[in-house]
């Protein structure tokens, strides 16, 4: 037999009601949702507070319009992993009703549980995985404002920066350490900041992200700054 009318209801509101709180702790309380309950919210903690972190690292002043970009995005990835969720719960629960038709109330119930389960894990590493590739996009963006800004001061128009970055990490890739290191694998590629290109990086680029690395790598701009030494 089909599902009945009120489980996608219950489903609906508890995702709304988990994502609701996730993207109030993450992106801050507006992004909660008027229904929502608001959990306790550290910004140091949250997306517009890493940003912000950056700048102050290379004594930036954070872009509201930067970070209200930053949000969004993440905001964008974060329900399209809601609505995922709902769908794959949908289907998993009324096709384990139709496959067991003759199951009595608590086994089904039993059986629902365990595949949710195993639903709810593989979401959680995909929240992971936004979290903290939008955290680190975040911490990158407010860097790198900081680092146009003392280029601009000492006259330098387009800075010279690189990558700091685990080579030994395992999720490292040999296609990020192409981009990221000289051949040494200690040395950092130098780049000017105009030839880094926008959005994800893709296998065979032929030069690195500004924004975004491949998931799960880990990587901070810095900058070189010879009129420093003078």
């Amino acid at each position: 037999m089909p599902i009945s009318r009120y489980i996608p209801r219950l489903i609906d509101s508890a995702l709304d009601s988990l994502f609701n709180d996730i993207k109030t702790a993450f992106l801050g309380p507006k992004y909660g949702g008027d229904k929502s309950l608001i959990i306790s919210f550290n910004r140091y903690l949250s997306l517009p507070g890493i940003y912000e972190e950056g700048n102050k690292e290379e004594g930036g002043i954070p872009d509201l319009s930067t970070l209200d970009y930053l949000t969004d995005i993440s905001e964008s990835y974060l329900d399209s992993a809601k609505e995922n969720a709902k769908a794959r719960l949908l289907a998993k629960v009324n096709s384990i009703i139709e496959d067991s038709p003759n199951l009595n109330e608590s086994d089904l119930n039993q059986k629902i549980e365990e595949e949710l389960g195993n639903i709810f894990n593989s979401m959680s590493s995909k929240l992971e995985q936004i979290v903290s590739s939008e955290s680190q996009n975040a911490k990158n963006m407010g860097l790198m404002n900081g680092i146009v800004g003392m280029n601009a001061n000492a006259g330098i128009e387009d800075p010279v920066v690189f990558f700091v970055c685990p080579p030994l990490d395992n999720k490292f890739c040999d296609e990020c350490r192409r981009l990221h290191l000289m051949p040494d694998l200690t040395t950092p590629r130098l780049w000017y900041l105009s030839e880094l290109k926008h959005d994800y990086a893709k296998k065979g680029d032929s030069e690195p992200s500004r924004e975004r690395a491949a998931p799960n790598v880990s990587r901070y701009i810095s900058y070189y700054a010879p009129f420093l030494w003078l």
